[in-house]
């Protein structure tokens, strides 16, 4: 019982997130959201009338996608900072801009 309502919760949760990632990247402004939340639920209510209760749960406020849309790119960075893992090497070529150029030569002539 319990497994079934955590699922719907999550899947919920998912759509949000989707919803504002596709708006971030669009770049449109926090009002179309709640356009695209009525169009969800008035597609869901013709296709799957059953299923259109979970859509009602749908939180698309201005504040939750400003939540998301931060959480998403808090995550973007955290991601980028251990690709290029800035504790050592990175931050050394930072600092030595001649070194760079020596390391990125290499790499180009390297790569070829």
């Amino acid at each position: 019982m319990f497994g079934a309502a955590l699922q719907r919760s999550s899947s919920i949760v998912k759509v949000s997130y989707s919803v504002s990632f596709l708006m971030a990247r669009k770049i449109k402004t926090f009002s179309n959201v709640e356009i695209v939340k009525e169009c969800l639920e008035g597609v869901v209510k013709e296709i799957l009338p059953d299923k259109s209760k979970p859509f009602s749960n749908l939180s698309l406020s201005r504040q939750t996608v400003c939540r998301r849309i931060n959480g998403i790119s808090n995550e973007i960075i955290l991601k980028l900072r251990a690709e290029f893992d800035i504790s050592n090497i990175f931050a050394y070529h930072l600092t030595k801009p001649q070194a760079f150029q020596i390391l990125f030569s290499w790499q180009c002539s390297f790569m070829e």
